[in-house]
């Protein structure tokens, strides 16, 4: 399975964030949620993942990109 989560809240994107306010603003605000992943969100996906409830799951792609795939 890949795994493939976009732009999510970690120190280097908080500081392109202060480094590039109005760039950082238009990748916020292509994203439909129009916010970024916190960790506890990517940290969900990995867990049901790893969960025997997600036993039957194979060749996947896990998009985790607040709905970027569906635009």
């Amino acid at each position: 399975m890949q795994f493939a989560p976009e732009q999510q809240d970690t120190p280097m994107v908080q500081q392109a964030i202060k480094d590039y306010p109005e760039h950082m603003k238009n990748v916020i605000n292509g994203i439909p949620l129009k916010r970024i992943a916190t960790p506890d969100e990517i940290a969900s996906a990995v867990l049901y993942l790893c969960h025997d409830s997600a036993g039957f799951i194979t060749g996947e792609i896990m998009a985790l990109d607040g709905g970027c795939s569906l635009v």
